[in-house]
């Protein structure tokens, strides 16, 4: 439908001719939440062309197996493609406080070593009771060392929702240029979350050229 892409020239027998094509085999359009485009063609940072390309498709007896299904489209980041969440059952929900669970990541940091030791010190007797300390520490070293970062990088995720969703309604040089300083700022988190990553999980890592 035309109400499905923004800027260019809407072809109508294209769209025709793949609704004929969903029709002779019986699917139906998931629809989804989220943004309301999954592709963007951009011309030195002016977007050009906005279309929803990318969707899911059901049959009844899929429909049948998960009736709770739901359909995403999440935020870009530097593809031109929204990658799209489908979700088979109802979003999970919150569980409350998780159990404790330790990061990889604090054993590289500089500062670790010296919590634990401070923290399992701190009783001349009582294992469980040290455990407890190291625990406590350890939550209060990741709110303070790490905390700032995720919420950081929270704050731009955010940012980059508004600005791509402003952008699906005007085109504006302003917010290009705004949406291409969030994601720099993003790229910086993202490298000092990964300088504190064990040197043998990076190894783990997928690299791309």
């Amino acid at each position: 439908m035309s109400c499905e892409q923004r800027g260019g020239v809407f072809a109508p027998a294209r769209a025709r001719m793949f609704t004929q094509n969903m029709n002779a085999c019986n699917l139906l359009d998931l629809g989804s939440s989220g943004f309301g485009f999954t592709w963007t063609r951009c011309n030195q940072g002016h977007p050009l062309l906005q279309k929803r390309l990318d969707r899911g498709f059901e049959n009844l007896a899929w429909r049948a197996h998960f009736p709770e299904w739901t359909v995403e489209v999440l935020r870009r980041y530097h593809s031109d493609h929204s990658p799209i969440l489908l979700r088979c059952g109802k979003k999970p929900e919150n569980l409350g406080l998780r159990p404790f669970r330790f990061e990889a990541a604090w054993v590289d940091h500089p500062l670790y070593n010296s919590i634990v030791q401070t923290a399992w010190g701190r009783r001349e007797f009582g294992v469980v009771q040290n455990l407890q300390d190291v625990r406590d520490d350890s939550l209060e070293f990741n709110r303070r060392i790490f905390c700032n970062i995720f919420s950081r990088k929270r704050h731009i995720e955010q940012r980059i929702t508004y600005l791509q969703q402003r952008l699906e309604l005007v085109d504006s040089f302003v917010l290009l240029s705004q949406l291409q300083q969030a994601r720099e700022e993003l790229d910086s988190i993202f490298l000092k979350v990964l300088a504190q990553v064990p040197a043998e999980i990076k190894s783990n890592f997928i690299e791309f050229p």
